[in-house]
């Protein structure tokens, strides 16, 4: 019961931030904000942008169609956690995959596109912006990818 309640806190605690963040870019950043210079030439800044697509919005022209497509991958996504009675890591990837993609969709419900303001840039070239549920899904299917590379070799041995 208490590894429910700590991905529960996961899950809540991906969407609330990725909300306020959110809420706070949309309605009051005008212009890229500078937060940090880190080593390497890379930099850290508030941008706002909308996509009604994908990643990097591809797909634009199909926003509803995508919208369902991301209900139809919540819900089957929430039904395998539900029924499969996983535990460990990929309950946890899967957690963050959920989080960042419900809040996504939570964006195109309520503001009509998802609202990005990540910004980093390597030596001057931009990486793309992003929101922290877009990190979410991306460092959930990462996980797994290890998860599913480090089981396969404990079969194998």
């Amino acid at each position: 019961m208490k590894k429910a309640f700590f991905f529960i806190f996961v899950f809540a605690a991906i969407c609330c931030c990725d909300q306020a963040l959110k809420y706070c870019a949309y309605f009051h950043i005008q212009a890229p904000v500078l937060i940090a210079a880190l080593p390497f030439n890379v930099d850290l800044s508030l941008h706002l942008a909308t996509n009604t697509g994908g990643p990097w919005g591809v797909f634009s022209s199909w926003q509803m169609s995508l919208l369902a497509l991301r209900i139809l991958l919540c819900g089957a996504i929430i039904i395998y956690l539900i029924k499969a009675r996983i535990t460990g890591l990929r309950q946890f990837c899967l957690t963050l995959v959920l989080a960042g993609a419900l809040s996504n969709v939570f964006d195109t419900f309520y503001y009509g596109f998802v609202i990005d303001m990540i910004h980093f840039t390597f030596s001057g070239r931009s990486f793309g912006i992003f929101n922290i549920a877009d990190a979410s899904i991306f460092t959930g299917v990462i996980l797994s990818l290890f998860e599913k590379k480090g089981g396969a070799r404990a079969a194998s041995n």
